[in-house]
């Protein structure tokens, strides 16, 4: 095979599973949204986006996210400073600011 070929056979291949995984994680998103609307009263959804005061608020399958957009440049940082967090890290940080929370209710 001429190095041509080898290159187009590999964009070919990686276009097909990339375009294979999409369809696999929105396939899996919309079963477990159907199985929680099943179980829950309240229905889920994938994506929700909604302002409250000077705050915008993002739901993801349950979990909400909020952005002060005063702040605007805090703001991109810390959303660009989350997403190239480790998940263990991400998840530490997750469990300790709910252990506060927690703690400060009672």
């Amino acid at each position: 095979m001429s190095g041509r070929k080898k290159v187009f056979r590999a964009i070919t291949v990686s276009v097909c599973i990339y375009i294979i995984l999409n369809i696999l994680i929105y396939g899996i998103m919309t079963a477990y949204l159907n199985t929680g609307n099943i179980i829950h009263e309240d229905k889920l959804v994938m994506a929700e986006i909604y302002e409250q005061d000077d705050k915008k608020n993002i739901r993801i399958l349950g979990r909400e996210y909020s952005f002060n957009m005063n702040n605007s440049i805090d703001t991109a940082v810390g959303a660009i400073l989350y997403c190239l967090t480790p998940d263990k890290v991400r998840v530490c940080t997750q469990l300790i600011s709910e252990a506060g929370e927690i703690i400060f209710e009672q």
